[in-house]
């Protein structure tokens, strides 16, 4: 989806690529945002498609790990409850 270090070889594509997935897809399947997801996306991820996030460095390389991830839920939250 964004840039991210765990992710180098691939260019990230945006969230507008989820829109088009879905769109695409004739029945429900289950979205998943992967790639530079952090706090400050998530909501923008699953309000274009998806419906979780995968996250590795946001959380990983966080100086507060705990924290990081109540961040990305209250915003996963947050977007479900929109």
């Amino acid at each position: 989806m964004f840039e991210t270090p765990s992710i180098r070889e691939k260019r990230p594509e945006g969230v507008s690529l989820l829109s088009d997935i879905r769109n695409a897809l004739k029945e429900d399947h289950t979205l998943i945002g992967v790639g530079g997801i952090d706090a400050s996306n998530t909501k923008q991820v699953i309000r274009h498609g998806a419906k979780g996030v995968a996250v590795i460095s946001a959380i990983s390389a966080a100086l507060d790990p705990a924290e990081a991830t109540r961040e990305i839920v209250q915003a996963a939250n947050d977007a479900y409850n929109k």
